[in-house]
């Protein structure tokens, strides 16, 4: 069907210049642009303000996914997710510690717990909107625990 007859209101560009448009078009490449899959969530999220192809933390190998953690079966994991909030706080004894929400394509884990013993050890590297390795634990509660963080991005 040609564009007029279904836009009948569009006003078409002479023929010339539709003819460049329609070359520049089928020359595209999008690889050209997003080499990585990586390059284009990035895009995604920065441009519309959420992913659409992936999570950041896709492009990297482990053992578990975040959706795994919740059905109880796993006691000791390692994931690769997303950082999207840190809380911070004090404990009765006066350590800082902190709560931390993360993500990866499966889900999204809102209660993952870092005492204070691994907090000051990783405060400093731990970003919001870091692609970071976590390897921990269950505890007896049912809460995911950090043990060890590697940043990946």
């Amino acid at each position: 069907m040609a564009i007029k007859a279904k836009y009948p209101n569009i006003k078409m560009p002479n023929k010339g210049r539709r003819e460049t448009i329609c070359k520049i078009i089928a020359d595209f490449d999008s690889k050209e642009i997003f080499d990585t899959k990586l390059q284009s969530i990035t895009w995604e999220r920065e441009l519309i303000g959420l992913p659409l192809s992936g999570s950041e933390s896709d492009g990297f190998v482990v053992r578990n996914k975040c959706r795994e953690l919740v059905g109880g079966d796993v006691n000791i994991f390692e994931i690769a997710v997303c950082v999207d909030n840190i809380k911070k706080i004090v404990t009765i004894r006066g350590e800082p510690m902190a709560f931390l929400t993360v993500r990866d394509n499966s889900y999204i884990l809102d209660n993952m717990v870092m005492f204070p013993r691994q907090f000051k050890q990783y405060n400093k590297t731990l970003r919001v909107g870091s692609v970071i390795k976590i390897r921990g634990n269950m505890s007896d509660q049912g809460s995911p625990v950090v043990q060890n963080i590697e940043v990946l991005l």
